[in-house]
């Protein structure tokens, strides 16, 4: 990927800042002359910083890397859930897994074709094939209200 002319100035720049302040005098006369450049008055050490910054990228991503590897092994080993070998306190999945009918939602006249959670909100909604769709609250199972328009069956709904 080529560089832009500004991103060549700058780095010429730090090139020629990196050997004035390491002593490679000759070389430096030689840069000046070919890059037809001022040499920077200011010392801030970009080719350092840049280089520091490059080395401290270059081990994240090693680490990201073996972490991705890590993974991909586990899940090429792993093995579908058996709730019957779960060996954890059973009162953990009644409370996650309820058997139990909470509310009991009244409205549809035919059969509903899919029921959708809200990912922030207490919001449950319903499509049916009543040609309606229907917006609750699945804290307390009330309507708040149905959606009406549609001309035949909903089959599908979801949140944006």
């Amino acid at each position: 990927m080529p560089i832009t002319e500004k991103q060549q100035k700058e780095l010429n720049s730090a090139i020629l800042e990196y050997l004035r302040d390491h002593g490679y005098s000759q070389t430096l006369e030689s840069f000046l002359e070919e890059s037809k450049q001022a040499l920077p008055e200011k010392r801030l050490k970009i080719l350092e910083r840049k280089w520091t910054a490059v080395i401290r990228l270059t081990t994240k991503l090693q680490q990201v890397e073996s972490k991705l590897i890590e993974t991909e092994n586990e899940l090429k080993q792993a093995k579908p859930f058996n709730f019957d070998s779960f060996k954890g306190p059973k009162k953990l999945f009644d409370e996650l897994l309820p058997n139990k009918q909470t509310h009991h939602l009244k409205g549809h006249q035919k059969a509903i074709n899919k029921v959708v959670f809200h990912p922030n909100y207490s919001w449950l909604v319903t499509c049916a094939d009543d040609s309606k769709i229907g917006v609750w609250d699945y804290e307390t199972g009330k309507l708040q209200k149905f959606l009406r328009g549609h001309t035949n069956s909903v089959c599908d709904v979801c949140f944006d």
